[in-house]
């Protein structure tokens, strides 16, 4: 004798045949096989699949967030023992794991990208480090991964430490406003400060997010 199902399951000719709904509610169920239990039948709600899809981000829109279009680069500056910041705004949810750089002009330099709240409070983790040796796109890993929401404001941070020769970066100008931009003279450090200088800045550079 077959084993007892664990489920109920309705024997139909043809899924057409079934009836459809097209606004579907939060208490709405769905049946899964469950793949880390053995695939055994489950059930989920319409609530627990979009709570699934959020930590994760937004299906079928571009991971990437990013400072500008690196088409629209205006120009090329060099970091020195500073820190640029400027306001990125993500129209979606977002679990950011790493941030990218564009090198111009190469040198041996060590760079960090950072991500900061609006208040210019780091992210916990939210930052990494390479070099710019390399010609064109460098990518960092974060120490954390971080959870940037829809509409709400956050800073992206560059930082490049000093020495014999200076890269220089895809960069363009920006409005003189704290809101939009921070910068900070005389940082030089590769862990990012737990708070971002309040002074603005005119430039901000190609930081990519995703």
């Amino acid at each position: 004798m077959s084993a007892t199902p664990n489920v109920n399951v309705l024997k139909i000719t043809g899924i057409n045949a079934i009836s459809g709904k097209t606004s579907l509610n939060n208490n709405d169920i769905i049946l899964i096989e469950d793949s880390e239990a053995s695939n055994a039948k489950k059930k989920a709600t319409i609530s627990n699949i979009k709570t699934a899809v959020a930590s994760v981000g937004t299906p079928g829109v571009a991971q990437s967030i990013h400072s500008f279009e690196l088409a629209n680069t205006t120009a090329q500056a060099t970091v020195a023992n500073q820190m640029f910041s400027v306001k990125i705004i993500p129209t979606v949810l977002r679990e950011v794991t790493q941030m990218s750089f564009f090198v111009i002009l190469a040198a041996t330099q060590n760079v960090t990208l950072s991500i900061h709240d609006s208040s210019g409070t780091l992210l916990t983790g939210a930052y990494g480090s390479t070099d710019a040796s390399v010609l064109g796109v460098r990518t960092i890993t974060l120490n954390s991964s971080a959870t940037l929401l829809a509409n709400n404001e956050y800073y992206f941070s560059i930082w490049a430490a000093s020495g014999a020769a200076s890269a220089n970066f895809a960069s363009k100008p920006l409005y003189s406003n704290a809101g939009l931009g921070r910068e900070n003279q005389s940082y030089a450090s590769a862990t990012p400060p737990n708070t971002l200088a309040t002074g603005s800045t005119n430039k901000c550079f190609w930081i990519n997010a995703f």
